[in-house]
Formats: structure tokens, C-alpha cells, sequence
């Protein structure tokens, strides 16, 4: 699928993400007078990737994975030609999978705010590279009530900007009066792709199955369930699956994921005033390496990434669900973990409060509103786990008074692993991890199954040495899937590490495995 174009007509309004980039990228000629012809595609490449590609003859190529990365192509093009009048190579991938904003509805009169209010906002929202827009209900509203033209029209806007319009239910009694309250809902708003719910100890399952799940069956279309609660009623669950219903399941749990919620200005959405707290979250969130502004302290913006990063796990980790991959742990599993003596390289909530101080202390000397802010959210959050851990410790320990000492972490040790890339299936797999050195590692774990798959992970341990061997059986690699592996090294205070590094790289390694080699 191709589209082929001079570029040089111009847009006024969009009718979808590659619209809107064309439209971007046409306005940046035009604002540097220059006329340039390019080619643009489709390619089997990942969700939301792109690449620009020049040639010394012919016109330059962006393509993208899909629709969503091919408005991020034309969106860095037009970038490049604002700032240098023209196209560089360049390629991008998603870092963090869900970059969403979260407006609960009551911030913002939907029936009041403009189209172009929308408008406006979906495009800074598709700027940013965010992929997400959760409207938040926590009770009955009009929007939620037929005809749903204001629904109907905010979601089909986001979609136009690539955004997967989530419809966020707090409160199951919002779907009263009847059974068919949602089904009707979505059969009206087809650009809704996703449905949040959390749910509570109050309604049973029949409720949910009634209410919800016969309603995302009956759809027409795939509309994904987001499940939150904590926690989740295992029979709840087993329901959702034997209906068929598709849950929301991030290939992997870092970067974590996040919504962040507006800042608001006299209690309504203003982003112009936040320009650099949604760059930060958005254009981060989507690339680290992202180049920062001109004249930007690297050290300020380092730490600004860094307490973004750090909300978006401290959120993550609190909530439940049904597969428990995560380099961060819960309040809860922390606390079990230090009273029960189960070693777990997990960071805890202490360590995260403690990256959260450090980055909101370097923050404290700009002056720039939206670092104040970040620094705000960061000891704010920061003293929520110091507290929430405190507590958590006595009502699991029995001893009001628990306190749990600190004790100075190890450096972590040199790990060096050559990970394969393609293997043969039905062969037995030999990885080799090399650490040193090894005095402080106690044992090593390996982790493994499907990139993807909902099963739990196998895991393999031995103790630690300079040099230390897994071998996976032939019957685990199968040609039907890839292989998904990392290692956890535990020290002697019952800590450790993860490798690959979650602060440095992609945590795992994913080994593809066909025939053909």
C-alpha cells in the first residue's frame, strides 16, 4: 500500500494520522518555500515505526509500520525541514507501548468545548507522539446517553490524530439502566477502540458478563477490555477469557507505561502553557534519545525523564494484574518479599521513592514552570511509597513500630551475554551468561517464554559463578513462536540486578526461530 505525492497542496482539515502528517510536512514547506516530492509506504515493519530514507538519485522514502508510524515519519520530516530545510535518514520505534493522557470528564465540559478546543489538542497530543486518549467516567453522564454525538464526535477527532480513543468506566452503576446501555454506545461510536474498566468487589461476575463483555463480543470490530482492580477476581478473569474478549496486554512491562493526567490551569485543559510537559512525557516516552531543544540543559532534561519514568512504574506496579512480569514490585510484593526473606531483584517502592527524590531535587533548580510541576509529582509520589510501605510493613509484619534497615546496595557487576538471533526449532537453545566479578552474585535465574504470550514464564536457576550456563530443552523451541528470555542475578542481601539493564536497554532478548537461517 503506497501513497505517492508532490506535496503541494494543503490540507485544511484531516481525515486521518496520515492526512495529518501530510498536512504537517506540506506546511513546513511551505514555510520554508521549498517543494519536494516524495515517496511514502506501508511496510511490514512493527506497529508505529518509521523510517526516512535519501537517496542521492530519486525522491526520499518515509515509510512506516502502520498508519500511527507513518504520520510519525512525515511528522519527524516536516521537524527536519522546519530546522534544517532537508531530509536526513533518520528511523524511530516505539519505546514505551501506551503513552496516553487521562481526562476524567468532569475536567472538561464536553458539551461546551469547541471543535476546534479538540482539534488543537489532538494535534499537540500527535506532536508529542502520544498514542492514547482514556475518557474517564466515574458516574452517569449525557455523553453516556443516546444519541452519543458528543461521544462520537470527540473519538472519531482522535482517531483522525492517531489516537486509540479509550472510554474509561470507573463506576459499573454509569452503565445503568439497562444491559444494552454500552452495547448501544459502541454500535454509535465506531472509532472506540478500547474500554477501561475497573472493577469492584460490589458486582459480581454476571453483572460484568451482562453488562460488558457480551457487549465488546457483539461489537463488530475488536474493542480491547483494560482491566483495573485490585485485586482481580480470578473467576472474573477466567470469564473474560472463555468469552473471547481481548485484554490489553503490553508486549513488555518497560518503559512503563502511563496516562498522565492534564495539568489543568483555573480547573481547565490549557497545554499551551504545559508545552514542555507533554514533550517530555510524549516525545521521551516514545524515544529516549529524542534531540532536545535548543539551548535545554541535558542534566535538567535527564532528570526530567527520569521522574516521569519513575511515576509511570510506581503507577504501573500498583496495578493488578493477571501476569506478574515487571521489573518494579508492589508495595505488597516488597513487603511479603522483606518479611517472608524471598530474594527478588525487583526494585522497590524505597528505591523508586528514592530515584523519584533524586531527580525532583535536580528539577528544583530550573525555574521552568513544568519542572516545578514534575518535581511536585515526583516528592508527592515519593512520600505516598515511603508511607504506603511503612504501613503495608506493620499490618504484614504484626509490629507497628517495623522499620526496614537500609543497607548500602552492591555495584552491580559486568554481565556480558551474546544473545543469538535466529535458531533452528527443535533444538535444544544453550545460553551463557559471564559476570564479573562474581564475589557479590549469589544466583542467577533465567527467564523465558513467547514474546507476547499470556503463559507464564519458565525459569531455570543455578548459583552464581564466573561464568554461568542454561540450556533450554528442544521441546520449548517451536517453530509456531519466537523466544523471549532475560536473567535476574540475586546478591547476598537477597537484591540484585536484571539483564539486560531496564535502565539501559530493552530488558530481554527476543531470539527468532524458523527454519531458514
Amino acid at each position: 500500500m503506497r501513497w505517492w505525492t508532490s506535496l503541494v497542496l494543503c490540507w485544511c482539515a484531516c481525515a486521518g494520522p496520515v492526512d495529518f502528517g501530510f498536512a504537517e510536512f506540506n506546511a513546513a514547506l511551505a514555510s520554508r518555500n521549498l517543494r519536494l516530492r516524495i515517496k511514502t509506504e506501508l511496510t511490514l515493519d512493527p506497529p508505529e515505526t518509521y523510517r526516512i530514507e535519501t537517496y542521492k538519485a530519486g525522491p526520499p522514502h518515509i515509510a512506516g509500520g502502520d498508519l500511527r508510524g507513518l504520520m510519525y515519519g512525515l511528522l519527524e520530516a516536516a521537524e527536519q525541514i522546519r530546522s534544517n530545510g532537508r531530509l536526513t535518514s533518520a528511523h524511530g520505534a516505539p519505546a514505551t507501548p501506551i503513552r496516553g493522557v487521562r481526562v476524567l470528564a468532569g475536567d472538561s465540559d464536553l458539551g461546551k468545548d469547541s471543535e476546534n478546543f479538540w482539534r488543537n489538542y489532538f494535534r499537540m497530543l500527535a506532536r508529542n507522539r502520544f498514542n492514547r486518549f482514556n475518557l474517564v467516567f466515574t458516574r452517569r453522564a449525557a455523553e453516556l446517553e443516546a444519541p452519543y454525538e458528543r461521544l462520537r464526535f470527540i473519538s472519531q477527532m482522535a482517531a483522525e490524530y492517531g489516537l486509540n480513543f479509550t472510554l474509561g468506566i470507573w463506576n459499573a452503576d454509569a452503565l445503568t439502566p439497562d444491559d444494552a446501555t454500552l452495547s448501544k454506545l459502541l454500535a454509535a461510536c465506531p472509532s472506540i477502540r478500547t474500554v477501561q474498566l475497573r472493577v469492584d468487589t460490589e458486582h459480581g461476575v454476571e453483572f460484568y458478563r451482562e453488562r460488558v463483555f457480551r457487549a465488546l463480543q457483539a461489537a463488530g470490530r475488536r474493542v480491547t477490555l483494560d482491566l483495573r482492580g485490585s485485586p482481580l477476581d480470578p473467576a472474573l478473569v477466567r470469564t473474560i477469557e472463555d468469552a473471547g474478549v481481548p485484554l490489553l496486554r503490553p508486549f513488555a512491562p518497560w518503559p512503563a507505561s502511563f496516562e498522565i493526567d492534564p495539568p489543568l490551569v483555573d480547573g481547565h485543559i490549557d497545554a499551551a502553557r504545559h508545552q514542555t510537559f507533554y514533550w517530555i512525557w510524549g516525545r521521551l516516552g516514545y524515544d529516549p534519545k529524542t534531540k532536545l531543544p535548543r539551548s535545554a540543559n541535558p542534566e535538567e532534561y535527564h532528570a526530567a525523564a527520569q521522574a516521569a519514568q519513575q511515576l509511570a512504574a510506581a503507577h504501573q506496579a500498583e496495578i493488578a494484574s493477571a501476569d506478574n512480569w515487571s521489573y518494579i514490585a508492589s508495595v505488597s510484593e516488597a513487603v511479603h518479599n522483606h518479611v517472608a526473606g524471598i530474594a527478588s531483584a525487583k526494585q522497590t517502592p524505597l528505591e523508586t521513592a528514592a530515584l523519584l527524590e533524586t531527580a525532583a531535587a535536580r528539577l528544583d533548580k530550573n525555574a521552568l514552570a513544568d519542572f516545578q510541576l514534575l518535581s511536585g509529582l515526583a516528592r508527592e509520589q515519593a512520600k505516598k511509597l515511603r508511607s504506603s510501605y511503612e504501613l503495608e510493613l506493620s499490618r504484614q509484619s504484626g509490629d507497628d513500630g517495623a522499620q526496614t534497615s537500609a543497607t548500602a546496595p552492591f555495584l552491580r557487576p559486568q554481565f556480558a551475554h551474546t544473545a543469538p538471533g535466529t535458531i533452528p526449532p527443535g533444538r535444544p537453545l544453550t545460553l551463557t551468561l559471564r559476570i564479573t566479578p562474581p564475589k557479590d552474585a549469589r544466583t542467577v535465574r533465567l527467564y523465558y517464554r513467547a514474546p507476547g504470550s499470556p503463559a507464564q514464564f519458565k525459569t531455570f536457576e543455578q548459583p552464581a559463578a564466573a561464568s554461568v550456563t542454561f540450556t533450554i530443552p528442544a521441546s520449548d523451541i517451536s517453530a509456531n513462536w519466537d523466544l523471549l528470555y532475560y536473567f535476574e542475578i540475586l546478591d547476598r542481601e537477597k537484591s540484585g540486578w536484571f539483564e539486560p539493564d531496564p535502565l539501559a536497554a530493552t530488558p530481554y532478548h527476543v531470539v527468532r526461530i524458523t527454519d531458514t537461517q
